[in-house]
């Protein structure tokens, strides 16, 4: 049913094809960008440009935006679905409980307009730690600091699994 809201808001209930297509994309790319940041991708515009290209063109999302009438609730979910993977991360770093409530208010609304955000949500968290094996896993190391670098990764798929199973079991009763 949520996945019908964002369109009722954006266009009074209206299939506009091309109006929710690209506003669909603009969420898609909004989410795309911020993941680019959480990434700590560097800085230089090339290497933020390929990567959101690779991620906003991709087929996937591509034959997403055919469903002219949930193109706009598609890349919103996404975008949530990045920003609760993002405030759980913070959550587990500062261990202050606003980040906890953003991050389920956000992946509870991702996970009800769109089942499959499901994977989104941890293939997010794990090219954060494949691309963060580089510098950030050398640094941490030659800081004698591996069991909080590990920590951080356990901690926050440990919340995210949490948080998916309470809005999933609660789904299911």
């Amino acid at each position: 049913v949520t996945q019908f809201v964002p369109y009722w808001l954006f266009s009074s209930g209206q299939i506009l094809p091309i109006f929710n297509a690209l506003l669909g994309f603009m969420f898609l790319s909004g989410a795309v960008v911020l993941l680019a940041k959480w990434y700590e991708l560097p800085e230089k515009y090339s290497i933020v440009l390929i990567f959101s290209l690779l991620v906003a063109l991709h087929p996937y999302h591509l034959t997403q935006l055919y469903y002219a009438f949930i193109a706009t609730s598609i890349g919103l979910w996404h975008l949530f679905a990045v920003i609760g993977v993002m405030t759980a991360w913070q959550f587990v770093f500062e261990k202050k409980i606003k980040w906890a409530i953003l991050s389920v208010f956000f992946l509870l609304t991702a996970l009800l307009g769109y089942a499959s955000v499901l994977q989104l949500i941890f293939v997010i968290l794990i090219g954060k730690f494949l691309l963060s094996l580089g510098t950030e896993f050398q640094t941490a190391r030659k800081e004698h600091r591996l069991k909080k670098y590990w920590l951080q990764y356990i901690l926050t798929a440990l919340f995210l699994s949490v948080v998916v199973l309470v809005i999933y079991g609660g789904i299911i009763h």
